[in-house]
């Protein structure tokens, strides 16, 4: 059915434009032989995206250089879909969710964990990075071990955060490292024109319908060469 004629049917606490992911099709992206395969549905409007390559080399040096110099990052991929209220009487578009994949790098001369495969040191380095968010922005994240969620997806392990930011609501972010490294980002921000959460519409039900049908479809292979990486840490680890 077209967006406009479901629109007609559509109400501030029945919004549309939700993405349809089992109609979605599959986008894999292969890191340096880690493979990731998730549901990519279209956008709620018709605007051309960016074209996205399906391969990545981690250790192309097409990074952007963070500001305190820590670290190094790059987008592999991005994508957004809208909320809408009724086409007559209501606001239009009330908000919108976006998804955007990245890699992160550690800095060559940044030593302040040993490896993104070794679980503390995964913890240490993105509570380091929220601890700077919070320090720049006085957001609400977490900042200890305990507040940071590890939750298994499709038989692989990641770590989950979610960032409040007052009146604006919140964000989630889920990691995985790839190398001794690299970490690969889910960010998931949802927009809204007042606030994310309130008592006028199901604006944050809807985004949060959107991350949980995108994370239930999202698979990922790491590469032999970092599996065989991870043993030799859990192998060094008991000795």
């Amino acid at each position: 059915m077209l967006l406009w004629l479901k629109r007609l049917f559509a109400s501030k606490k029945r919004l549309v434009g939700s993405p349809h992911f089992d109609q979605a099709p599959w986008r894999t992206l292969d890191i340096s032989g880690t493979v990731v395969r998730f549901k990519n549905p279209p956008k709620s409007v018709r605007i051309a995206n960016r074209h996205w390559p399906e391969k990545v080399d981690l250790y192309e040096e097409d990074y952007k250089e963070w500001p305190d110099g820590e670290g190094l990052s790059k987008h592999i991929f991005k994508n957004f879909w809208s909320y809408y209220d009724h086409l007559l009487w209501g606001e239009g578009h009330v908000g919108s969710c976006s998804i955007s994949i990245s890699i992160q790098r550690r800095a060559p001369h940044n030593w302040s964990i040993r490896s993104m495969l070794h679980p503390k040191d995964c913890r240490s380095w993105i509570l380091s990075r929220r601890k700077k968010k919070v320090d720049e922005f006085d957001f609400k994240t977490p900042l200890t071990n305990d507040d940071l969620d590890r939750i298994c997806v499709n038989d692989h392990y990641l770590y989950k955060e979610r960032t409040y930011r007052g009146n604006r609501g919140w964000y989630e972010k889920y990691h995985t490292p790839l190398s001794d490294d690299h970490l690969l980002t889910f960010y998931f921000n949802p927009g809204s024109n007042q606030s994310l959460v309130n008592d006028e519409d199901n604006l944050e039900a809807e985004v949060e319908n959107t991350i949980q049908s995108f994370m239930e479809n999202l698979h990922i292979t790491l590469s032999p060469d970092t599996q065989k990486r991870i043993e030799v840490l859990k192998r060094n680890e008991s000795v």
